[in-house]
């Protein structure tokens, strides 16, 4: 059972969490849930290049040697 000490100590910090304010804390926080980003709308994250992805995922295929429509999909 909690004390009202507790409960007073636990409205005090939840009072405190707002979450990031600049832009810069923003843009950290909004990629903490990425997991794996199968279904994220941007394909590259920032930093990253567009033509090293490219080629990995040739490079993967080429390896892989899918064979039919559903393979080559997963």
């Amino acid at each position: 059972m909690t004390t009202e000490a507790q409960r007073m100590a636990r409205a005090a910090n939840g009072a405190k969490s707002r979450g990031p304010v600049t832009p810069e804390g923003k843009a950290v926080s909004r990629l903490n849930a990425m997991k794996h980003g199968i279904y994220s709308e941007l394909a590259l994250i920032e930093g990253e290049d567009e033509a090293d992805l490219v080629s990995f995922g040739r490079r993967l295929r080429a390896n892989l040697a899918p064979m039919g429509e559903l393979e080559l999909m997963l």
